[in-house]
C-alpha cells in the first residue's frame, strides 16, 4: 500500500502563483480549490506559502512573497512510506514533488496521504485514544476572533474548538475561517456583523465565524472511523467527545504519524 512512488498518490497539476500574487487573491485560490498550501513559482525557484502563513498577513494586498518559503521538496519516485517520513521531519503538511531534473512534477499533502491509509488494517485496529491531543486548544465561545487567531499563529495549529461555560463543544474555528471571512469577506457586512475596519472584525465573538454544529467522533471510535470522516466531509481535524465535551482532537497529521511508525 505504501511502496508505491509517491507520484502515484500527487496532485499533477499543480496550480502554481507568483511571489507578486497578493494575499487577498491566494486566499482565493486556496478557497475555491479547498487548498491549504500553494506552490509560488519564480523563476527557477520553487516556494511554498501556507494558509497557516498567510494568517501572519496585515493587509489582503501584501504580496506572498512577504510569506513564503523555499521547501523540502521530494523526488517523484520516493516510495509513499519514505515520503510520510521526509514530510514529517520537514514540518510541512505539503511537499513539492519533483522530478529527475528538479522540475515540479506535483505536490504531495498529508491528506493525499491519510487517504490511502484510510482503509488499512492499522487503522482499523486502533483507538482514537492511543494517538489523540488530549489537550486540544479551546475558547469560549465570548472570545474574540483575534484572540482564536493568536492561539493558532503561536501554536501552529489550524483549528481551535469553542465552548460554552458547561464546556460542551458548540463550534470550531478554523484558519480558513479567519481567512475568508474576516481578510476577505466577500460582501459589505451588516451592523450586526462585521463593521469597520480590521481590529473590529478581530474583537468579534468566534461564534460569528465558527462552524456548527461539529462533526465529531465518540471516544471508543477507531482511526479509520475518523479517517472516514476527514475524507467524507473534506475537513483536516475531528474532536473526539464524551457527553458533549471535548475529550481530545484527531487530526490528519496525526494519522499520518501514525502510518510512520
Amino acid at each position: 500500500m505504501f511502496d508505491e512512488p509517491v507520484i502515484e498518490i500527487s496532485t499533477k497539476e499543480v496550480v502554481t502563483i507568483t511571489p507578486d500574487t497578493t494575499v487577498g487573491t491566494a486566499i482565493g485560490i486556496m478557497e475555491k480549490n479547498r487548498f491549504h498550501n500553494l506552490v509560488v513559482q519564480g523563476g527557477d525557484a520553487l516556494n511554498l506559502v501556507t494558509i497557516q502563513d498567510l494568517l501572519l498577513a496585515s493587509h489582503s494586498d501584501s504580496h506572498v512573497d512577504e510569506f513564503m518559503f523555499r521547501p523540502h521538496a521530494i523526488h517523484h519516485k520516493t516510495p509513499i512510506i519514505d515520503a510520510i517520513v521526509e514530510l514529517i521531519d520537514s514540518g510541512q503538511r505539503a511537499a513539492p514533488v519533483i522530478d529527475n531534473g528538479g522540475a515540479l512534477a506535483g505536490i504531495v499533502t498529508e491528506y493525499d496521504i491519510m487517504a490511502r491509509g484510510a482503509d488499512s488494517r492499522l487503522l482499523k485496529e486502533a483507538e482514537v485514544r492511543r494517538i489523540m491531543d488530549r489537550d486540544p486548544m479551546c475558547v469560549q465561545k465570548t472570545d474574540s476572533i483575534g484572540k482564536a487567531r493568536s492561539i493558532m499563529t503561536k501554536n501552529n495549529i489550524g483549528r481551535v474548538l469553542v465552548v460554552d461555560e458547561l464546556q460542551n463543544l458548540v463550534g470550531i474555528v478554523t484558519s480558513m475561517d479567519i481567512l475568508k471571512k474576516v481578510y476577505k469577506p466577500k460582501r459589505r457586512m451588516t451592523a450586526g456583523e462585521f463593521k469597520g475596519e480590521k481590529i473590529t472584525r478581530m474583537e468579534q465573538p468566534v461564534t460569528v465565524i465558527m462552524n456548527a454544529p461539529v462533526i465529531t467522533a465518540e471516544i471508543d471510535a477507531s482511526l479509520a472511523d475518523v479517517a472516514k470522516l476527514l475524507q467524507q466531509h473534506d475537513i483536516r481535524g475531528v474532536p473526539i467527545v464524551k457527553d458533549h465535551v471535548p475529550r481530545g482532537l484527531i487530526t490528519i497529521l496525526d494519522i499520518m504519524r501514525y502510518l510512520r511508525m
